[in-house]
């Protein structure tokens, strides 16, 4: 149960009455007693010696004086009445120099918050549903302190952590500024599931707003297979996986991949649309139990801390539906550089690949002691390896320890000069499987680890 309260609204302020100079005609409502008929006549007479017969009057049309304005003539329509005062209002403030034109906007608040908040209709349970918010200041003042709360009683929760609250400082909005937050939540079970936002200055609450989002069962499983670690330039491929775990036939579907701007997209499947920091694909129909595997892989020219990768897929009869994950991208330190890529993923079961191990000398001086050894997973079945130098074949011995193999020390790596070694691997079971790769030399004792994912299929 929220400990929000029932929201009210601040009572409707009367319009001002339009207050006219007094040089302005007003209208005052009902015929006024007219004058008599010599008068009329003596009106009449010096109007029609000044600006002639006015055209279009009716026989017996009455032409009469404002007994209020007398030097203010009007023609036509009878004089109205002037309007009853009401009691309240001050009959000196009808002709005093305070004055509202008609539709004239109300005078702007100091501090004026307004929240807009973007969320998707509906979401997969288990799924992420996205709630982008903006928050804006629309007075004429800073508004100091600003913050803004979040309050979504379970079934919905933060993927991965704990607790009913979130909340997020946005500091100082000048007037006219806007800042943008977004927030991420999932459900464990299905319904119309409502979220509160409350928007803060300082201690005080300036808006309040309550977003829902239908969460349905899941009908198109996603997921994402990817390393959690690279070098600063070397490559990184991930492998995103949608499968139709409903009873029915999924329609219109597209995918999109986003990606941080410290990530470059280099190979991506076939039929993708490339677009400023993503990728997307149109997928069409997938069939019950049926799955496709798209691929990206990106360059990591410099280090990041958490580069985002994110995938979004929706369909016809499928709701909007997010996957992320982070990839760090640690700088080299020391003197060796190691990167692994495999040649064919994904495989299928009783299928072999290789994997492609390369040792870069960075420094100015030969290496000394270079030993590489690799974990092979359970998934794998170690078939073979060959290794070269540079462009030589190398006789490189390798022994093996249960799922490690450990390759003999090369006993010089001259700068520039890879060291290649090439692993055989036959797929033995379904699964996402995760080659492990160390290297050491005299000089940098503390191994330099990367990993290798591949997807192996049924």
């Amino acid at each position: 149960m929220s400990p929000f309260g029932p929201r009210t609204s601040p009572s409707p302020r009367r319009p001002s009455r339009p207050q006219p100079s007094g040089s302005d005609t007003i209208d005052l409502g009902e015929p006024a007693e007219l004058p008599g008929t010599d008068d009329a006549n003596a009106i009449q007479d010096d109007l029609s010696s000044s600006i002639g017969s006015p055209d279009g009057l009716k026989s017996g049309q009455s032409l009469g004086t404002d007994t209020r304005n007398p030097s203010g003539v009007h023609l036509g329509a009878p004089i109205p009445a002037p309007l009853p005062i009401p009691l309240e209002e001050d009959p000196q403030e009808l002709t005093g120099p305070k004055m509202v034109e008609p539709g004239r906007p109300a005078a702007r608040k100091a501090v004026d918050l307004k929240l807009d908040v973007e969320a998707p209709r509906q979401a997969q349970v288990g799924g992420l549903a996205t709630y982008r918010l903006t928050v804006r200041n629309d007075g004429t003042q800073v508004a100091e302190a600003v913050a803004v709360e979040a309050e979504f009683p379970p079934p919905l929760a933060l993927p991965d952590r704990e607790g009913t609250r979130a909340r997020q400082g946005l500091g100082r909005l000048l007037p006219g500024e806007q800042k943008h937050v977004a927030l991420t939540l999932t459900s464990s079970q299905p319904g119309v599931l409502a979220c509160q936002f409350r928007v803060f200055a300082g201690q005080t609450e300036r808006v309040w707003k309550s977003v829902s989002v239908e969460f349905v069962n899941r009908r198109l499983e996603l997921k994402i297979v990817g390393p959690q670690q690279r070098t600063a330039g070397s490559r990184a491929e991930f492998i995103f996986k949608l499968l139709n775990v409903s009873a029915s036939e999924l329609q219109g579907l597209r995918a999109e991949v986003t990606y941080d701007a410290g990530l470059q997209p280099r190979e991506a499947s076939s039929g993708v649309v490339h677009e400023s920091g993503r990728l997307s694909w149109d997928l069409g129909r997938l069939a019950p139990t049926e799955g496709v595997q798209l691929q990206v892989e990106f360059a990591c020219p410099e280090p990041a801390e958490n580069a985002r990768v994110g995938l979004t897929v929706w369909g016809d009869n499928v709701p909007r539906d997010e996957q992320e994950t982070y990839l760090q991208i640690v700088p080299l330190t020391g003197l060796l550089d190691l990167q692994v890529a495999d040649q064919e993923d994904p495989i299928r079961v009783g299928e072999t690949t290789e994997f492609v191990v390369t040792v870069l000398n960075r420094g100015l001086q030969p290496l000394r002691q270079v030993t590489l050894a690799t974990v092979i997973p359970p998934d794998l079945q170690f078939v073979s390896a060959s290794s070269q130098l540079g462009q030589q074949p190398l006789a490189l011995r390798h022994d093996r320890d249960g799922s490690r193999l450990v390759f003999s020390p090369q006993t010089l790596l001259a700068p520039d000069t890879p060291l290649t070694i090439r692993i055989r691997v036959k797929a033995v079971r379904p699964g996402d499987a995760r080659l492990e790769a160390h290297v050491t030399c005299a000089t940098q004792p503390d191994p330099l680890v990367v990993t290798e994912m591949i997807t192996i299929n049924p």
